[in-house]
């Protein structure tokens, strides 16, 4: 019994270690979110510049499963809905957080890309009733090799994932997607989801930066900037 005290120890500071990871601020999470848009860019995972340009929305998420005997699965990310014409909303901070029940040693971290396609799916995120991402999850995005993309058929959301790291045993619980009420009210104050991703409020910073990489992945035309230039773009 006293053998298991430093394992316990160890998993409850990779669980505090995730939880504040999941807690950073606007800056951070577009930052973060625009480096694993990055690692979709090139590669056998690549999104196709299509794909982004039919999108809806594109929701970007970070998540971590921490080692115990109880799993703790969490994670952040950001959502922008695509206006059509290379311009981009505002994000959105969004939360991933799930209880699990299992044997777990290591532990595992996951960015993941999520390609909205449908207004119906957009609709229900927004509703404030967590998304299960498990069964969003369930179509993979095609790769920007497959030069046959445009005949298939467009499911309602496309995902890519990377995974990184140990994870060891079954996990049991899903995980579901809910808007950071915190984070998005330090950046806008009292400003309803729906608005903030409508194209009329003006990106925080690091927003038009984001925005940016989007625009490259996508290879829009042309790109229409929304608000001041933004001081994080250097």
């Amino acid at each position: 019994m006293p053998r298991r005290l430093p394992t316990c120890s160890i998993a409850l500071g990779l669980v505090a270690a995730a939880l504040a990871g999941c807690s950073g601020s606007m800056l951070n999470r577009l930052a973060n979110d625009r480096e694993v848009l990055r690692e979709f860019q090139v590669g056998e995972i690549s999104i196709p510049p299509a794909v982004l340009r039919q999108s809806k929305a594109v929701l970007v998420l970070d998540t971590v499963n921490v080692a115990a005997a109880v799993g703790v699965t969490g994670g952040g990310g950001t959502l922008v809905r695509n206006l059509g014409d290379g311009r981009w909303s505002a994000p959105l901070a969004m939360s991933v957080v799930a209880g699990s029940l299992g044997l777990q040693i290591g532990g595992e971290g996951r960015s993941v890309v999520m390609i909205l396609n449908d207004e119906s799916v957009l609709d229900r995120i927004l509703s404030g009733d967590p998304y299960p991402l498990a069964g969003a999850a369930a179509v993979a995005g095609p790769a920007a090799a497959e030069v046959a993309y445009d005949s298939l058929a467009v499911p309602s959301v496309y995902t890519y994932s990377r995974t990184a790291g140990l994870f060891v045993g079954a996990m049991v619980g899903g995980m579901g997607i809910t808007i950071d009420k915190d984070v998005n009210g330090k950046v806008y104050g009292d400003v309803a989801p729906r608005t903030i991703l409508s194209g009329s409020i003006v990106p925080p910073a690091g927003g038009l930066a984001y925005a940016a990489q989007l625009d490259t992945m996508a290879q829009w035309p042309t790109s229409i900037a929304i608000g001041e230039a933004d001081p994080t773009s250097e």
